[in-house]
């Protein structure tokens, strides 16, 4: 009986959805082992960003710390200290540019200035 064409086809068709099952099952494989690399490597991220928080809540409890964050945020200084602020000049070229442009009647006006 096991030699008849029957069985044959009957036990390739069983082997063709036994394989299709192992196929599916493999690639859900690939994907969870994929997701669990991403989980580990966030998680690795996420545990550099608690050190760092950490580290600086330990600072913000002493009042060097409290001082050095509002001088950072706030731009203040201690007594004692000096603040320098530079501010580029953006428009460096403009009173060139309306030089440039003077004609008759802006050299009249220039004379009564």
């Amino acid at each position: 009986m096991l030699h008849s064409r029957y069985v044959i086809v009957v036990l390739i068709i069983v082997c063709l959805l036994l394989a299709r099952a192992v196929w599916g099952v493999y690639g859900k494989y690939e994907r969870s082992k994929d997701l669990a690399d991403t989980a580990a490597r966030d998680f690795a991220v996420l545990q550099t960003r608690e050190k760092h928080l950490a580290s600086l809540t330990e600072s913000l409890k002493t009042e060097e710390g409290q001082g050095r964050e509002i001088r950072d945020r706030f731009g203040l200084v201690q007594e004692g200290e000096r603040a320098v602020i530079i501010i580029d000049d953006e428009r460096e070229d403009a009173p060139h540019a309306s030089t440039t442009e003077s004609g008759f009647w802006q050299w009249l006006l220039d004379l009564f200035r």
